[in-house]
């Protein structure tokens, strides 16, 4: 019963959040739909919303994903804390479609098949982790023997649905098992596409990601070995701050002789006008006179009874909202300040806040029904030790007993919940159903003060410290009137934007309107067509399919408000102009006459150095130079080195230099080096034989990742793809 409980809490019903699993195969995301198709004509079974190498993706079937997606994506977002970006999560679910039509289309090219059978040894020999997390225990053990029966027989999922099934009506049964028959169909429609993505991803790479064993051995040496060196480095970001430019020739000369490394991609720019959503004045006004409208008759009536009805007027008029039996702690405190003083049917207000005002009134109190808890606590790990975690936990659970006040620097030395450890293991109120169920029975069996434990969970041991109790619960309504944005308002905006796309359409210029009206005119940086604008993949597409000049229709967007934009620019693809890459040469110039610079005061340096015996000595010898001197132990063969960054000329001259002979000096990417490497660590011949095994596997199937991921990517870039969204949306 747990491992289905623990499926509910994941999805509206057992594996609801496939629908995520399937999308992320590609990507993830979900978009927003609006009603109907815009611009279109013709059945919308046969709507075509875009094609992808001639191959049509058609309206409905889009719709169709979009609802698929939609519900689990706000749920994540709700739960991990975050807005549900609409704009973001349509772009990732568009682009899963395009990927996943391409990759379709190569599947079929190489001939790769998967049977029915292939998917079935899968689902049952090797089911996917997600799965396999679905189907664990409380501590963690995969029952295999409850996946193995639900997915072979569907109809089982009654016997796990809680309760006895026979008191479960027929209908919600049938319901129930139908909605788990569609999941399991989703997982199979997965499985099946990472079967045959397998397949693929091995014909493209098999040719060109053979691994033979003397690269892996000596790509697995070079990662492996470590050395110990002493270096003086010299760098840019040591020279003063003095003026020095790259001069307008040199610019030119490196442009002429560098010009074709500058490729130019199709760019758009684009100037608009935002004009936000927010109340008019007269908006403003109105929900002033609302506000005075509730108040005058509220003070009119004589006594509490008439002032509830007064109110339960109101409440309906103006739509307000009744928040039915919440705990004492999910009440906002300057409301609970107002509420508390309150008895059941008396009514409070006008209330001025920030965001408008209120008028309240208590419905009804009531206590012993549900019950919160506040407590702390002390995380042990287990650490691949249970009996010295648990001795452990016992020892702090006799310190924090002795002397309960010093419980939260006892949680802030010892927890390893990360998290509430550094509140000193507060982790506030909580009802039932919120906790791992040994920690739940043991924070609500125990009183408001005591210590308990160790309570052992999948997380460790834990020491808890009940800090308060609450049961209290106010049923209350509340009636907010605030400024909000009329359809009027709304509407007048509109009319000012087409107002000022006409006066441009009749020659006038963008900016000479929106100067007349006092409106700023704000430009984009130049983007690609694979790049959203203002958040908008419409816009865009719109801005790569028009000419210079053209003005958009006014569109209404989340963040900007009424927006009235115009394609400003355009570059089209061929070789960067010298004014567009000026600044890039011009810091390369520069980076170059540094280094050079800094080659004249090195030479000093490295003979100094060189006559006190090396950098050894000479750290020992001359206090300038031993502030300088650098001492690096265990150093990685990697391009970045601790506290300067990265510079892969480092790491080569280290591990190509003779032992404690003084190398320099030398030239790297950010400045100069002298160095002495003085031991260089490699794995022996042994340890080189036991790893090659796993080792070269992991290379090869780095290698075919790498490999497929480059080919894919000239997959998309070669692909024809016709993306007419536009015409079906006002925003995506």
């Amino acid at each position: 019963m747990g491992t289905l409980q623990n499926i509910r809490r994941m999805s509206p019903y057992v594996f609801g959040v496939f629908a995520v699993l399937l999308v992320a195969f590609f990507t993830i995301g979900d978009p927003t739909i609006i009603e109907g198709v815009r611009g279109t004509t013709g059945d919308p079974k046969t709507q075509v919303i875009a094609t992808i190498n001639g191959a049509p993706i058609y309206y409905l079937d889009y719709e169709q994903r979009i609802k698929d997606e939609e519900e689990n994506a706000k749920r994540e977002a709700e739960k991990s804390g975050q807005p549900f970006d609409a704009n973001a999560t349509r772009q990732r679910v568009w682009q899963a479609l395009v990927d996943e039509a391409l990759l379709e289309q190569q599947i079929k090219n190489f001939g790769i098949m998967i049977t029915d059978n292939q998917i079935k040894e899968q689902l049952i020999d090797n089911p996917p982790d997600f799965l396999k997390q679905m189907f664990s225990d409380s501590a963690g053990n995969f029952m295999r023997s409850t996946y193995i029966e639900l997915i072979t027989k569907p109809e089982n999922y009654v016997n796990y649905m809680g309760g006895d099934p026979s008191k479960i009506p027929q209908e919600e049964k049938e319901l129930a098992v139908s909605n788990f028959r569609k999941d399991l169909f989703r997982i199979e429609k997965y499985v099946a596409q990472v079967l045959k993505q397998e397949e693929l991803t091995a014909a493209v790479a098999t040719s060109s990601s053979i691994i033979s064993s003397e690269f892996a051995r000596m790509k697995f040496i070079q990662e492996n070995s470590t050395a110990d060196l002493r270096f003086f480095p010299l760098l840019i970001r040591d020279l003063p701050q003095q003026a020095m430019e790259a001069k307008k020739e040199e610019i030119e000369e490196y442009y002429n002789k560098n010009k074709k490394l500058y490729k130019q991609k199709p760019q758009r720019k684009i100037k608009y006008i935002a004009m936000p959503l927010v109340p008019s004045a007269e908006d403003s006004a109105r929900s002033e006179r609302r506000a005075k409208n509730v108040s005058d008759e509220l003070m009119a009536a004589a006594t509490d009874a008439a002032k509830d009805s007064i109110f339960d007027i109101k409440l309906s008029e103006y739509n307000g909202m009744t928040h039915n039996y919440l705990m004492v702690e999910e009440i906002d405190p300057q409301i609970y300040s107002i509420l508390s003083i309150l008895k059941p049917g008396q009514v409070a207000g006008p209330i001025n806040r920030p965001d408008g005002t209120y008028f309240l009134r208590v419905d009804d109190v009531r206590s012993g029904e549900n019950e919160v808890v506040k407590a702390s606590h002390i995380l042990i790990n287990f650490d691949n030790n249970k009996d010295s975690a648990k001795a452990e936990a016992n020892r702090i659970l006799r310190e924090a007993k002795s002397n309960p006040n010093n419980f939260a620097l006892l949680a802030m030395q010892y927890s390893k919940d990360p998290g509430s450890g550094q509140r000193g293991g507060d982790l506030g109120f909580f009802g039932k159903g919120r906790m791992v169920p040994p920690f739940e029975e043991a924070a609500f069996a125990a009183k408001v003060g005591d210590i308990v434990g160790p309570v052992e969970s999948q997380f460790g041991f834990h020491i808890i410290k009940v800090d308060d109790k609450r049961s209290e619960e106010l049923k209350y309504s509340e009636l907010r009137l605030s400024p909000t944005l009329s359809t009027a308002t709304k509407s007048q905006l509109f009319r000012d934007a087409h107002s000022i796309k006409s006066q441009i359409q009749e020659g006038l210029t963008f900016d000479t309107v929106a100067a007349r009206l006092g409106l700023e005119v704000k430009e984009s940086q130049y983007f690609d067509a694979n790049i959203p604008v203002l958040g908008s993949k419409r816009l865009s597409d719109i801005a790569f399919s028009e000419e210079v000049g053209f003005v958009f229709e006014p569109v209404e967007m989340e963040r900007y408000g009424v927006v009235l934009a115009q394609v400003a620019d355009a570059k089209e693809i061929g070789i960067k102009t010298l004014d567009d890459v000026r600044e890039e040469i011009s810091r390369k110039i520069i980076k170059k006459k540094q280094l050079d610079m800094l080659a004249s005061q090195i030479t000093p340096y490295f003979d100094r150095i060189k006559a006190l015996g090396g950098l050894q000595a000479a750290a020992e010898q001359d206090t300038e130079l031993a502030s300088k001197i650098q001492v690096l132990n265990a150093f990685n063969n990697t391009p970045t080195i601790p506290g300067f960054g990265q510079d892969a000329a480092f790491a080569a001259t280290v591990f190509n230099s003779e032992l404690n002979k003084l190398i320099g000096p030398f030239r790297g990417e950010n400045g100069y080096y002298i160095i002495t490497v003085e031991n260089i660590t490699k794995p022996t011949d042994e340890e080189v034989k036991v790893a090659m095994k796993d080792y070269k596997a992991e290379l090869q199937v780095a290698t075919k990742g790498s490999i497929f991921f480059q080919w894919f990517q000239k997959v998309k870039e070669d692909a024809k793809i016709v993306d007419q969204r536009s015409k079906f949306y006002p925003e995506y």
